[in-house]
C-alpha cells in the first residue's frame, strides 16, 4: 500500500498550489482639462478595459509540480530556493523530508521532520513522518504510538493513513482497513487512500469491495492527475482490476505494493 506525496496542511498532508491571481486594472486615460471639455458634448463614456495579470509561479508551486511527476532532484532544488527566502518554510521542509524518505535517506528525513516539530510541536504530518521512520526499527512500539496519535488527531487523514500503513506492516489487516476507510472518509478525493483501502480489502479476501475501490482509486487518479504521479501505482491497480474481473472476483492477491507508513 502506498503513501501520498506531502501537500500543504491546507489539504492533507502538504504544499499549496496557488492559483494565479488576476489583478484587474481599468485603463482610463487622463487628458488635459481643456481637451476633455471640448470632447464632452455628445461623447460616450469610455468602457473600462480589465487586464488579467498572472501571478508569478512560486518556488513551492514549482517544487510540488516536480514532486508529483517524480522529478525529485528538481523538486528538492525548488524547495531549497523556498528555504533561502524563508528558512522556516514548513511546506518546503516537509517536502524535503518526503523526498529524503523516498530516497532512503532516513537520517536526513528525520532531521527535516524534527525541524518542523521544533517550529510547530505536534504537527500531524511531521509526527506521522517520524513514526513511519520508527516503524522500520521498532514496529511494536510504533504501533502503540500511532494509535495514540490517531486518538489525538481523529480528523487527520495523514495520521490515519500512517496508522493503517503501520498496522498493515504488523499484519493487522482488518484494523488497517478501518484506518484507511477513515482516512478516505476524511479525504474522499484522495486516490491513494482509495488504493490502500482496496489492497487491505483484497488481503481480507473481500474481492468485490476491493475491486470497487481499485476502480474508484483509478477514477480519482485520472480526475486529479495523480495517475501520472510516480507515487500512484496505476499499473498495479489496473492489473488487479483485470484479474478480479477475469476470474470472477475470486483470485487471491499475489503481488501488490505493501502498505508504506506515512
Amino acid at each position: 500500500m502506498t503513501n501520498a506525496a506531502p501537500r500543504s496542511t491546507l489539504r492533507q498532508n502538504d504544499i499549496p498550489v496557488s492559483a494565479p491571481i488576476a489583478e484587474a486594472r481599468a485603463a482610463a486615460g487622463s487628458a488635459p482639462a481643456a481637451k476633455s471639455a471640448s470632447r464632452a458634448a455628445g461623447a460616450k463614456a469610455a468602457t473600462p478595459v480589465f487586464v488579467a495579470k498572472p501571478a508569478a509561479v512560486s518556488a513551492l508551486d514549482t517544487a510540488y509540480a516536480a514532486l508529483t511527476e517524480g522529478r525529485f532532484d528538481d523538486a528538492a532544488e525548488a524547495y531549497d530556493r523556498a528555504l533561502q527566502k524563508n528558512s522556516g518554510e514548513r511546506d518546503a521542509l516537509l517536502g524535503l523530508a518526503y523526498i529524503a524518505q523516498r530516497q532512503g535517506n532516513r537520517d536526513e528525513a528525520r532531521a527535516y521532520y524534527q525541524q518542523v516539530l521544533r517550529q510547530e510541536p505536534g504537527h500531524p504530518g511531521a509526527s506521522a513522518g517520524l513514526l513511519s521512520l520508527s516503524a522500520e526499527s521498532d514496529l511494536q512500539m510504533t504501533v502503540s504510538r500511532a494509535r495514540e496519535m490517531a486518538e489525538r488527531n481523529p480528523d487527520s487523514a495523514i495520521v490515519l493513513s500512517t496508522l493503517g500503513g503501520i498496522l498493515a506492516k504488523e499484519g493487522r489487516i482488518a484494523e488497517a482497513q478501518q484506518a484507511y476507510f477513515k482516512a478516505l472518509t476524511l479525504e474522499p478525493d484522495n486516490a491513494l487512500h482509495a488504493y490502500n483501502l482496496a489492497v487491505a480489502l483484497d488481503r481480507l479476501h473481500k474481492y468485490a469491495q476491493a475491486q470497487a475501490y481499485y476502480q474508484r482509486a483509478l477514477g480519482l487518479a485520472e480526475k486529479s492527475g495523480a495517475g501520472e504521479r510516480s507515487d500512484f501505482p496505476r499499473k498495479e491497480a489496473l492489473q488487479r482490476v483485470e484479474q478480479l474481473s477475469r476470474a470472477g472476483r475470486d483470485v487471491p492477491l499475489s503481488s501488490l505494493p505493501e502498505s508504506g507508513a506515512r
